[in-house]
């Protein structure tokens, strides 16, 4: 059952890297305003994901900064989202605490905020 979800979590993953992959040609049409939404959408699910597995959060954080990468030239605000992404994986990586990750989560959801919040 645990894979099921995981393996549905990586295909919601993958299938936003194609909208967020480039501002370019693929992402011409896409308005700050709707990518702003969909890196915040994803950035939920990654965070709800995370709080209920904790173990596979490492595995859809590099996937997520992986798709975070194609909105990072749109603006500053992008390039925090990715940074905060960034900064919760090394403290996956370093094995931090509990308490250090769930603020970590916070400050990512916060950043994820806050596009939406400078777009409106």
């Amino acid at each position: 059952m645990k894979l099921s979800h995981v393996s549905l979590l990586m295909v919601l993953l993958l299938s936003s890297v194609g909208c967020l992959s480039s501002s370019g040609e693929q992402g011409a049409g896409t308005t700050n305003p709707e990518v702003a939404q969909q890196v915040r959408s994803q950035v939920e699910e990654f965070v709800t994901a995370a709080q209920k597995s904790p173990r596979n959060a490492p595995a859809n954080l590099s996937l997520m900064i992986e798709s975070l990468e194609g909105a990072s030239d749109r603006s500053d605000a992008f390039v925090h989202v990715q940074d905060e992404a960034q900064k919760l994986q090394e403290l996956y990586q370093s094995k931090a605490a509990k308490d250090q990750i769930a603020t970590q989560l916070t400050q990512l959801q916060e950043a994820a905020n806050q596009l939406v919040a400078n777009e409106n």
